[in-house]
């Protein structure tokens, strides 16, 4: 087992130690219930990944307008530039916050 899965484990565990005497068995029973849905989804990617068969080499390819493109192109520059330079929205937020406030 990898030194994160497991310390991810134990940690889990020791949330759920902590809470059940503290009266959230409610709480525990949730954690447990959403852990059990994560795993179903892990484990379908591992069978797509190993088990299933491949696919086969597609006959109609769909050709993507090139707006389409350009649009996509620009959000993703977008996304990309906001995930490394969060401040710049902040900074800019922050500003209409107080200026509404006014």
């Amino acid at each position: 087992m990898k030194p994160a899965t497991k310390a991810r484990i134990t940690s889990d565990y020791g949330e759920c130690k902590a809470l059940f005497p503290g009266g959230l068995l409610w709480l525990v029973i949730l954690a447990i219930g959403l852990s059990a849905v994560s795993l179903y989804y892990y484990l379908q990617v591992l069978k797509q990944i190993f088990v299933a068969p491949e696919p086969k080499a597609a006959s109609n390819v769909t050709r993507v307008p090139v707006t389409q493109q350009v649009v996509l192109g620009v959000l993703a520059l977008m996304v990309i530039g906001l995930g490394c330079l969060p401040q710049w929205l902040i900074v800019k937020l922050t500003g209409a916050m107080e200026l509404a406030a006014r």
